[in-house]
C-alpha cells in the first residue's frame, strides 16, 4: 500500500496478556510496556521501521507514522479468512480509486 500497511498479529504465548483488561496488574501504560502485548508488538514494530527509513534517507524522513492505529480481534477461521482476503485485495481497491 502506498500509504498504509496491514497485517495480521498471530499471538500463541500468553495470549490472554495480549489484550490486558483495564482491572489487570499489567495494564499497558506510557513508560510500562506489557511484553507480548498488542500496544507494545506494534510500538516495536514501528520504532525498527522508522529507523530503518531514517538510516536509508539519511534522516530526511522524520514522521512516518500516525500515532495510532486499529487493532481488531479475529475470533474464528472466518474472521481470519476474510482479514486475509480484505488484505490481498486492498491494493487493486487503491489503484482503482486512483486518478
Amino acid at each position: 500500500m502506498p500509504n498504509h500497511v496491514h497485517g495480521v498479529l498471530e499471538i500463541t504465548e500468553r495470549a490472554r496478556h495480549a489484550v490486558p483488561l483495564p482491572a489487570a496488574r499489567d495494564v499497558e501504560a506510557f513508560g510500562r510496556p506489557v511484553a507480548a502485548s498488542i500496544p507494545t508488538v506494534v510500538r516495536s514494530y514501528k520504532s525498527v521501521v522508522t529507523k530503518q527509513v531514517r538510516d536509508a534517507t539519511n534522516g530526511h524522513i522524520a514522521h512516518v507514522w500516525l500515532s495510532n492505529y486499529f487493532e481488531r480481534v479475529l475470533r474464528n477461521a472466518d474472521d481470519l479468512n476474510n482479514a486475509i482476503f480484505y488484505i490481498k485485495e486492498n491494493p487493486k481497491r487503491w489503484q482503482s480509486r486512483q486518478p
